[in-house]
Order: structure tokens, then sequence, then C-alpha cells
């Protein structure tokens, strides 16, 4: 992409979810495109790779550790952002797990709220 035509210069953008898939391409264009990318992830060894590569790139990026099913973990992960690159200009929640293979009828409550956060 050309110098000019980068559309996320210094913005500050925290993606969950962010240490593979669909997250990590997600955070890898937002470096692109110059965005200060936080990696916000259970998977500390993945989501910590996934930032090295970005600023080996040439972008900027930090891994956060964030357990989306505990509230705390979240409250530390808007801290730590903020630290990090001041200000939250964009908030991609993409992570989500399936790990029940149960259809809604019957997937328990535990399992729902698991899936969904």
């Amino acid at each position: 992409m050309e110098q000019g035509t980068k559309r996320f210069i210094n913005k500050h953008i925290v993606i969950t979810g962010a240490a593979a898939g669909i997250g990590k391409g997600i955070a890898q264009r937002f470096a692109e495109e110059g965005g200060k990318v936080v990696i916000a992830d259970r998977s500390r060894e993945s989501g910590e790779a996934v930032a090295r590569a970005i600023n080996e790139s040439g972008g900027k990026a930090t891994y956060i550790f964030v357990d989306l099913i505990d509230p705390n973990s979240i409250n530390e992960l808007i801290t730590k952002a903020v630290d990090a690159f001041g200000p939250i200009d964009i908030a991609v929640s993409n992570a989500g797990i399936a790990e029940s293979q149960s259809s809604a009828p019957v997937i328990s409550v535990e399992g729902w709220t698991a899936s969904m956060t």
C-alpha cells in the first residue's frame, strides 16, 4: 500500500481474538494501514508472535492477555491498552469459541455464555 493512502495512521485499535485466524488478519491489515494495534487474546504465545511479526514488518503492535469471561481481565485490558498507545479509537470484538457442538435448544447456559463472550 502506498504511503499516502494509509487510512488508520496513528489510530489505536484493540482487537480481541487477534492471536490467530480472522483476528490475526484484521490486526495485520490495520497495522499495514498505519494503526497501532493491541493483540488481545488468551493465547499468550500466539499473541506475542503476532505482535512481534507486525513490529518486525514496520508496524506497531503489542500483545495484552485477556480472558473475556472475566470482567477484571477486561478492565485490565482497557487500562493496559490505554497505557500502551493512548485513547482507543477502534475496538474489534472478534473473539469467540466453538468448543461445544450442542445446538441452541440443548446447549448449557455455561456453554452459551462461553461461546458468546
